[in-house]
């Protein structure tokens, strides 16, 4: 009795443990109106959300899951007030989940692909001046007027 007990819970635990999307490393450095950062970071994806676990000094600092909302350590908020108080209101709502993946941003325009990715310089008077570059292992993304910077680096490039 006691190993068919065992055999039991065996068998349900293994079902009830779920796949972890893989994990990469990056140097992450964000700097805008509200926030300055440069250290290395982890962020995982799956089809329902992206993950980026953030660090400094070797302690974890914040925790931002991007699905249907934008939630960090102090809460949620939809993605719409996310980019109104961080970057910009003009700013598309699947932004910052597009540049964290390396995915083109404001569907896609003015993509010039080239043989290690991809570029787009996007403009709109008084509201934003990108230029965003996804290459090879390496994020750029800079926006001239509202004093945006993103970059994300593989970490394993770095050692």
């Amino acid at each position: 009795m006691k190993y068919l007990f065992i055999a039991f819970a065996l068998l349900f635990s293994a079902c009830s443990i779920l796949p972890q999307p893989p994990t990469q490393s990056k140097l992450f450095t964000m700097k805008s109106k509200f926030m300055k950062f440069s250290d290395v970071c982890y962020v995982s994806s799956d089809s329902f959300s992206t993950t980026l676990e953030i660090y400094n000094a070797g302690q974890a600092v914040d925790r931002i899951k991007i699905g249907s909302h934008i939630c960090n350590n102090d809460g949620c908020m939809s993605k719409a007030a996310f980019n109104k108080m961080f970057f910009s209101s003009s700013y598309p709502e699947t932004i910052l989940e597009n540049i964290i993946q390396g995915k083109p941003i404001f569907s896609a325009l003015h993509v010039k692909k080239n043989s290690n990715g991809f570029t787009q310089n996007i403009y709109k008077l008084h509201e934003y001046d990108i230029e965003y570059i996804v290459q090879n292992d390496e994020i750029y993304f800079k926006d001239k007027i509202n004093n945006i910077l993103i970059k994300l680096k593989d970490y394993s490039n770095e050692q």
